[in-house]
């Protein structure tokens, strides 16, 4: 073999090896995006049970929203209920983590049949049975109004 065709045979396989290298890297970075996306869909449940009050919020700053607009955005009502009150979050080092915006959001939007007032992207919310969180809430509800 001829030395341009060594060279070229030799590069091309350093090529290779380093784009299945890259590859490799991509899969693995995938599969952990992919894992911790799956622990929020574990982790949603026990935090809004320990923080339903959280949930409550979201309802009362949508509701109002839903007057005047078809619209909204969770992000903009999750950071008012952040700003304008000192919940005690429990069970997460965020006192409302930034990963349950689509959980919020979907579980709202079930809630209030209401399909369409958050612009939603696709997500591991949606694959989320949001029946016994909505049970939960109307239960703790029902407490709050007993307990007047």
């Amino acid at each position: 073999m001829g030395r341009v065709k060594e060279h070229y045979m030799e590069t091309t396989s350093d090529e290779k090896q380093q784009h299945d290298a890259e590859q490799d890297a991509i899969m693995e970075e995938m599969n952990l995006s992919y894992a911790i996306s799956c622990n929020y869909m574990v982790n949603f449940p026990k935090f809004n049970k320990n923080n339903l009050i959280i949930f409550h919020r979201v309802v009362e700053f949508a509701d109002k929203q839903r007057i005047t607009r078809n619209h909204y955005s969770i992000e903009i009502i999750l950071n008012v209920i952040r700003y304008h009150t000192d919940l005690d979050g429990k069970g997460d080092p965020f006192k409302i983590n930034n990963n349950y915006k689509a959980y919020y959001a979907r579980m709202y939007m079930q809630y209030r049949k209401c399909p369409d007032f958050f612009q939603l992207r696709g997500s591991l919310a949606d694959e989320y049975d949001y029946c016994s969180d909505i049970d939960c809430y109307k239960e703790w509800l029902d407490e709050q109004e007993n307990n007047k």
